[in-house]
């Protein structure tokens, strides 16, 4: 269970470095709270694009989308790719990296 959590947060900073803010709204009146009501603060997604720009970008393009020989990392391939796998299935990719440092992410990264 906890590398599932491990794995959303890694997914989250990756969506974050492409800029997309999620902290500080406010959820709707009669309905629960999503993941775009905000559940990590802007301080947190900047540390994921730090991440994500240091250990990820210069394969994957800094806007996620990727190259012949690294997938995108959002957007209908990553969807596509993805929709069937296990959030532990995705994980286990993302340790996997970066290609030739493989498990060289910190578990804060």
């Amino acid at each position: 269970m906890a590398a599932m959590y491990k794995a959303l947060a890694l997914v989250v900073a990756v969506t974050m470095a492409s800029g997309v803010a999620m902290a500080g709204q406010t959820p709707s009146p009669g309905r629960p709270p999503s993941v775009r009501d905000g559940l990590f603060t802007m301080a947190q997604a900047g540390r994921g694009r730090a991440a994500y720009m240091k250990a990820c970008a210069e394969c994957h393009a800094a806007d996620l989308s990727g190259h012949e020989y690294a997938g995108a990392l959002a957007g209908f391939g990553f969807q596509l790719k993805w929709q069937d796998a296990s959030v532990a299935e995705l994980y286990g990719r993302i340790r996997s990296m970066p290609l030739g440092r493989p498990g060289s992410l910190t578990t804060a990264e």
